[in-house]
Order: C-alpha cells, then sequence, then structure tokens
C-alpha cells in the first residue's frame, strides 16, 4: 500500500500512520517480541520525515487505542524515540494541541522540504 500512495502523492508527500516502525514498537509491547521480517522491512524502506506524536493530549477511547495509562504511554513513547535516535533518519517530536501539531508539522515540512510547496489542504 505504500508503495501505491507513492506513486499518487501530490507534491511528493504522502503520510503513513502506521508502518513498520509502529508494527515493530507494538510487537514488542503486545509480545515481547519482533519478527524478523517487519525488521528486514525497516531496514529496506527510507522515509524522508518521521513525526513523532508527544503524549501530552489526554487519552480518548477511539475503538482502537490502548493503554490509556499515561506512564504506559510514556514508556512507549521512548521505544519510539529511541527507534528515531538509533534509525539515524530526520525526526521530529510534534506536541500541543491538535492546532498546534498541525502548525509544527506543517513548519517543518515547509522548513525541511521548502521546493515541494506543501498545499495548507494536503496535509
Amino acid at each position: 500500500m505504500e508503495d501505491v500512495l507513492h506513486t499518487e502523492a501530490k507534491n511528493n508527500f504522502y503520510f503513513i500512520d502506521t508502518d513498520m516502525f509502529v508494527m515493530k514498537v507494538w510487537s514488542e509491547v503486545a509480545f515481547n517480541n519482533c519478527h524478523t521480517w517487519i525488521l528486514k522491512q525497516i531496514a529496506s524502506r527510507q522515509y524522508d520525515m518521521h513525526f513523532l506524536c508527544d503524549v501530552d493530549l489526554p487519552w480518548v477511547q477511539d475503538g482502537l487505542r490502548e493503554y490509556p495509562d499515561l506512564e504506559v504511554r510514556k514508556q512507549i513513547f521512548k521505544m519510539y524515540k529511541d527507534l528515531m535516535l538509533n534509525h539515524g533518519g530526520r525526526w521530529a517530536i510534534i506536541s500541543g494541541t491538535p492546532p498546534e501539531r498541525f502548525q509544527i508539522a506543517r513548519s517543518i515540512l515547509d522548513t525541511v522540504f521548502p521546493s515541494r510547496g506543501v498545499p495548507a489542504h494536503s496535509i
């Protein structure tokens, strides 16, 4: 699906909510193990940027979310952060209210990828 989205991307941007980084952390939290297929996928793919969402928003049940406990969420956030630090690609922590997060992400994209021109409706 990622490959299809990449070919259809507007201004060469496409956003993935659940990539193999998420699968790695989720597998380690849920099963205390990560399948080598996931690790190979991480090694084979390259992303321009990762946004790591902070745990500063209140937890809201949406039918899919797990781990309402803030301390558990902080531990999982640290796992993601460690993964970002060790992977070596571009990444940024996004925090604040939803509108603030949008503006931070847009500002980062405008700064890091100025030639792509981020339309207001594309994020």
